[in-house]
């Protein structure tokens, strides 16, 4: 000031009502504590109240007197209305006695939030869907602390591309609107403070399998950008049909079982032929095979199977374009031989598909395992008619018998 105020020193904030918080008070201070980057909060003691509007403004009757000269330090300290959003001036003015009223601009630059964004029901169909399945709606809602600039975006992560061919949205659950691939941009005023509800409709590729973590980007003018991640899992399906090329074979031998396959999408990880519940003449046991391997025509060579710590037999589906392109039958061709060598019966199992993110599929096969005699006749003797007739044969086995249920029978 050109001279020391002598009384009545005031400072009225005609339009506060846009700018300070409602219910907040506007303190106001002097000298020391308005150093520049001071932060108070507004129950310090070295701050004075300025009580409360009338009707938009504030008027502030200070403490102390200003001295002449440039020294006099004042400043402001106020919450800002949560819904002013963007830039913002407002005028407010320094009397005294017998001093001309100056006038200055306050100047906030405020970031609007969009918070919480929170599911509006549920994911449809469900947060884990088919292949195949169409659209997957996510709904939405937020609540802002401002109105937007312009018109706000909601864009998907990018990272989503190869799973997801296209968003649309709507504000109202029954009319959709398309976007620019993953980029929407709503209409100007389609957010409102008190919350809004928009629903997210993305399409998912049907050839995908496995998570598609959808995080929605929410953007506009004067607004700190905030994100909500959906989780999402699309699982595929799998047909197996399994055929023996024999109903049976003799201890010793090998069988080969024809496995074909038809998927829905492509492996993103490991594939196993596993077999399981491995029974002869219905009891377990304890090891499904005692060699087994594998072939298909997408590959060359076989490639031997394995037994795991819980005795379940394992084939490894292994090669780059095993299963290059969904619902095309692939066929693998398993050789295997009984793990029991000496014994026979029927011989069952369970042959399964599994891979991450597949619905397992499986089919029980059934195979006969006989033993063989050879007969050898050794002594035959020559006796006159009416009396006994002697002849006696070696007999090969090809395993050991428990002796029960073994026949001769003499055709003449």
């Amino acid at each position: 000031s050109t001279l020391g105020s002598a009384g009545g020193e005031a400072l009225s904030f005609p339009t506060a009502s846009v700018m300070v918080k409602p219910g907040s008070p506007l303190m106001v201070g002097q000298g020391s504590v308005c150093a520049p980057e001071t932060v108070l909060p507004l129950s310090d003691p070295s701050l004075s109240y300025c009580g409360s509007p009338t009707g938009d403004a504030f008027v502030c009757n200070l403490p102390q007197t200003f001295h002449q000269g440039p020294e006099n330090l004042l400043c402001l300290f106020f919450y800002p209305h949560p819904a002013m959003t963007c830039p913002h001036t407002a005028s407010w003015y320094l009397g005294a006695a017998n001093f001309f009223t100056a006038e200055s601009a306050l100047f906030v630059d405020q970031l609007g939030t969009f918070a919480p964004i929170t599911l509006n029901g549920a994911v449809t169909p469900a947060t884990t869907f088919m292949t195949g399945t169409s659209e997957v709606i996510v709904p939405l809602s937020l609540v802002t602390t401002g109105l937007a600039d312009g018109s706000p975006v909601v864009q998907a992560d990018s990272g989503v591309s190869s799973a997801v061919l296209y968003l649309q949205y709507s504000l109202d659950g029954l009319s959709w609107a398309p976007c620019d691939g993953l980029y929407c941009m709503l209409p100007e005023g389609s957010i409102q403070v008190n919350g809004t509800n928009i629903w997210m409709k993305l399409n998912p590729v049907s050839t995908y399998v496995g998570p598609i973590d959808v995080t929605f980007l929410f953007n506009a003018g004067c607004y700190d950008p905030a994100n909500y991640t959906q989780p999402l899992v699309q699982m595929a399906g799998m047909t197996l049909d399994a055929t023996l090329d024999t109903a049976a074979i003799f201890a010793g031998q090998n069988a080969t079982l024809l496995v074909t396959l038809q998927a829905t999408a492509i492996p993103v990880s490991d594939a196993l032929l596993t077999f399981s519940n491995v029974s002869l003449n219905g009891q377990p046991l304890s090891v499904p095979f005692a060699s087994a391997a594998w072939w298909s025509q997408y590959r060359s060579g076989w490639k031997v199977c394995t037994v795991d710590s819980n005795q379940v037999g394992l084939c490894a589906l292994t090669g780059d374009y095993l299963f290059y392109s969904p619902g095309f039958p692939v066929s693998v061709y398993v050789t295997f031989g009984p793990n029991n060598g000496f014994s026979v019966g029927l011989w069952s199992f369970k042959v399964s598909f599994q891979s991450a993110y597949f619905l397992p599929a499986s089919q029980d096969v059934e195979l006969m395992v006989s033993g063989q005699f050879e007969l050898l006749q050794f002594e035959n003797t020559t006796v006159p008619a009416l009396e006994v007739a002697f002849s006696s044969f070696e007999v090969s086995a090809s395993l050991t018998t428990e002796m029960h249920g073994e026949t001769l029978s003499v055709l003449s």
